[in-house]
């Protein structure tokens, strides 16, 4: 049994109760803990039954009390609070196993995220962005769903032109003395620093785009050593970042694709040509989107229409999304209009009509402010990860007694809990300041602080030396209560990450939950109890929830350490 089952019990058993047997959804609240563990808003029912929520309360309460699992009820208000008693919930929902969840319908589901752009290392952003795509692949393949991950390499586009540039006029030749993508992200910032001073290099760099785009082989040449060293660049932090994918794209391979999708479109007169300008758009006013250009007057392609010739790939059987029932897009914010624009042209051309979804996340910046890769101040992903990690060995591992690959192991472990537990833990829909030091601390919403909640855990029930079971035999007092309570929520809380989108539903339930344990094993002195059956129940409740932090932490992609 579940949450969702005893709700769907209470709701049943109310539809009898009011003899209300149309078609109507009961909603529950959560009410404060002072007044119950679920409550039941009666103004709901009142239009249908006419007559007030308090009379509908009164009702309720007298034939509701001898089901077996409610300890009482009061009113409050138009709210009918139920208290649920501790040892069936225990018994019925928590003793059960944490992944159950309720029927639905399961989905094929296609996740797109990180997809680089081969000019430049992983960023800040980047971290953000894969932290976001890991969780929500954990989340939703959890509920059932298969789910596929999969990325489109941007290798093509003036950035790269730029690039491909600075390397034939000042660096012919050359093999990187850095990390490869680094190496390549430091000529892109050299064009941005000397196109400054002579502007014809960006006029250099449009010819060098189309002579690429139209076979050039001393271009095509370039382009494909320096985009070979950015991709085993890339690899080598996805591998940091514990990420891989199960279906990469090249936009090279597929852009061409877009510019016969858009002359498809123009010849049927879905797309327009500017009768001066040359360029073709989508005329998106009935969308209340803007005008959308897909080629330019030259010929040469955009974002979007790479865009065009992906989705129709995800869709066709050579590809490992054909059949999704959806295609989520996971990208920063800015990026909204663009997949707005996007979805409105596929319902043009009748591509897909719908199961078309974009995440788009705040932007994510150090204290200093706002990155930029033109500036040259943008924060690479690889030198901030190593930042973290040398300050947690820092401050947690300077004397010890540990060998070194343990020590390595544990500082990769509390280092990664520290920064996607610290952007996991920020909804989507939100901007992050990153602080390193607020993200690695023992005290606070961070991920240490759920690491060593639940290696304290551990040590009190390897130190008990038992194997706790529930019995009947002893009763919860109201902490321990709420604490159940708390438990029992996992699956819903889980659901509701699913359902939105969003991680963060699950970070910000894993700190409550340490919180409430923290203080209760502070509080009480579990070890010393000297009632066994007291005794057992504690520990069982502390094993139950480490169950869930455990479950927690690895749907948000980090791992537990037994000890700190």
């Amino acid at each position: 049994m579940n949450v969702y089952a005893l709700k769907e019990d209470l709701a049943a058993q109310i539809h009898i109760i009011l003899d209300i047997y149309e078609t109507i959804h009961i909603s529950f609240e959560y009410p404060n803990t002072q007044f119950g563990d679920l409550a039941i808003p009666c103004f709901q029912f009142a239009k249908i039954l006419k007559k007030s929520p308090q009379e509908i309360s009164k009702i309720l309460q007298d034939n509701l009390s001898h089901i077996d699992y409610i300890q009482d009820i009061n009113i409050v208000g138009a709210y009918l609070n139920l208290r649920f008693k501790s040892s069936y919930i225990i018994e019925h929902i928590i003793s059960d196993k944490l992944s159950e969840l309720p029927t639905r319908d399961k989905k094929k589901i296609a996740l797109e995220f990180a997809s680089p752009n081969t000019n430049k290392p992983l960023h800040l952003g980047h971290i953000r962005n894969i932290a976001i795509g890991e969780a929500l692949y954990n989340i939703l393949t959890s509920q059932g769903h298969q789910v596929i991950k999969t990325e489109v390499i941007n290798d093509r586009g003036i950035a790269v032109a730029k690039m491909m540039l600075i390397y034939d006029k000042f660096h012919k030749d050359e093999m990187p003395d850095i990390k490869s993508d680094h190496y390549a992200g430091n000529l892109y910032i050299e064009f941005e620093h000397k196109s400054q001073d002579n502007p014809k290099l960006i006029d250099e760099a449009q010819e060098i785009l189309a002579k690429w785009e139209n076979g050039d082989q001393y271009w095509y040449d370039i382009w494909l050593k320096l985009r070979n060293w950015v991709i085993e660049g890339q690899k080598q932090t996805y591998q940091k970042l514990g990420t891989y994918f199960d279906e990469h794209v090249y936009e090279s391979d597929i852009y061409k694709q877009g510019k016969d999708i858009v002359q498809y479109g123009l010849k049927r007169g879905i797309f327009k040509q500017h009768p001066t300008d040359g360029y073709i758009y989508a005329d998106l006013e009935s969308y209340n989107l803007p005008n959308k250009i897909l080629l330019r007057s030259q010929g040469t392609a955009l974002y979007i229409t790479q865009d065009l010739a992906l989705l129709k790939y995800r869709l066709s059987k050579q590809s490992k999304c054909h059949n999704a029932d959806n295609l989520i897009y996971i990208t920063d914010f800015s990026q909204n209009l663009q997949f707005q624009q996007l979805f409105a042209i596929a319902n043009q051309l009748g591509i897909k009509q719908d199961g078309l979804y974009h995440i788009g996340y705040g932007l994510f910046r150090l204290p200093e402010g706002k990155m930029s890769s033109r500036k040259g101040t943008i924060v690479n992903a690889d030198p901030l990860i190593q930042e973290i990690e040398d300050k947690v060995r820092e401050i947690y591992f300077t004397d010890t007694q540990l060998e070194a690959t343990e020590v390595n192991r544990r500082i990769d472990i509390i280092a990664r809990a520290s920064y996607i537990y610290y952007i996991l833990a920020i909804s989507t829909k939100k901007d992050i300041v990153f602080d390193i030091n607020s993200s690695i601390s023992l005290t606070g919403k961070t991920g240490p602080y759920i690491l060593y909640t639940y290696a304290r855990l551990r040590s009190i029930l390897n130190k008990s030396g038992i194997i706790p079971e529930y019995t009947l035999e002893a009763e919860y007092n109201s902490v321990e209560h709420n604490i159940i309570i708390k438990l029992a929520k996992f699956s819903e809380i889980r659901d509701q990450s699913a359902k939105e989108y969003d991680p963060a539903y699950i970070a910000h339930y894993l700190y409550e939950l340490a919180e409430m344990i923290n203080s209760y094993y502070h509080t009480h002195q579990i070890l010393k109890e000297t009632d066994i059956n007291l005794k057992n129940n504690k520990l069982y409740l502390l094993e139950r929830v480490n169950t869930v932090i455990r479950t927690g932490l690895k749907l948000l992609t980090i791992q537990t350490l037994d000890e700190m």
